[in-house]
């Protein structure tokens, strides 16, 4: 036998003595990152019907009760629930048609401004039903989404307990009793054991592509009632958009019909839903997640009505649209 023979190993080269484990084939995940205005929390046009018809006051037998005894302590208890000061219904006025396009918004119902009009006028006991029911089931859908997200965490870290028991720590690995170190020689069935790992699966990786989650898990309820943030420019910042405010002051009233066009609605708006300037400037707050109240927008366009329509215009203008 020569003596190359005899310096030959008997056994494949492998370093024993790394700190880290053999690697395994692990995921790398990339999220995709939503470029959406953050101004803008929903959008006008609603993606969805209501969740009960208009007559279908017998699935909650209590409201409609209630409504039909005492008309406006159901709206009060209706605003009360959206949010508002309890005694708003009986401050502002056509404050049923602004309850409904606000619940409408921030539910993604479709419709506009007149059927919100002439729902309420026509058949006001009925309207105020409905809106109870559908608040009823905005928050039965979000109790259930929020059982599932923990349920979802809790199947999350019962799965990273078991990895992290099949794929023990570089330390554990080391100081694994049959681990062999730089002076011995291996066992076969170490040899073996060693062997079975593919060569292609120690050197590549696999790339997961998770969809990013939607902001909101309840698909019938988009917006925060309560707003997340405040207006983008001052009810008094006319100087910042010296043509819009030009315009609205020369004619008021086309300036209104535009904002209202700009929201999706009729040009004839103005002319035909009662307290349309309120009715409107509540909705941009929903849409836009911005704070405030139904009150105080009532004193607002009282007390200042052109310079909350070019705020308005320039809210609409930040956001988009």
């Amino acid at each position: 036998m020569s003596t190359e023979e005899t310096k030959k190993p008997l056994y494949p080269e492998v370093n024993y003595g790394s700190t880290q484990p053999p690697p395994y084939n692990q995921p790398v995940v990339n999220q995709p990152q939503l470029q959406n205005n953050p101004l803008m929390v929903t959008s006008f046009e609603g993606h969805r019907e209501w969740t009960t018809g208009l007559f279908d006051c017998l699935a909650d037998p209590a409201t409609c009760l209630l409504t039909c005894m005492c008309h406006p302590c159901s709206l009060c208890y209706l605003g009360s629930r959206m949010g508002e000061h309890f005694c708003m219904p009986v401050c502002v006025p056509a404050s049923n048609i602004t309850i409904r396009n606000k619940i409408r918004t921030v539910g993604g119902i479709r419709g506009t401004m007149c059927t919100d009009c002439v729902t309420a006028s026509f058949c006001g006991p009925c309207s105020t039903c409905q809106d109870h029911r559908e608040l009823t089931n905005m928050v039965r859908e979000q109790k259930f989404r929020d059982g599932d997200q923990i349920i979802t965490r809790i199947f999350l870290s019962d799965m990273d307990s078991k990895d992290n028991q099949v794929h023990p720590n570089s330390q554990d690995y080391n100081q694994h009793p049959n681990a062999p170190s730089y002076n011995q020689a291996p066992s076969s069935q170490s040899m073996q054991r060693y062997d079975q790992v593919p060569q292609q699966q120690q050197q590549s990786s696999t790339t997961v592509v998770i969809a990013q989650p939607q902001q909101h898990g309840n698909p019938l309820l988009l917006v925060d009632r309560h707003g997340i943030r405040d207006w983008s420019t001052g009810i008094f910042d006319c100087c910042s958009d010296v043509g819009n405010c030009l315009f609205t002051f020369c004619c008021c009233s086309c300036a209104m019909a535009s904002l209202a066009s700009r929201l999706g609605e009729c040009c004839c708006t103005m002319c035909c839903v009662p307290a349309a300037p309120i009715n409107m400037r509540t909705r941009i707050r929903t849409m836009g997640g911005i704070r405030g109240d139904m009150c105080n927008d009532c004193l607002t366009v009282s007390c200042c009505y052109m310079c909350a329509a070019c705020q308005e215009a320039r809210e609409l203008k930040n956001m988009g649209l």
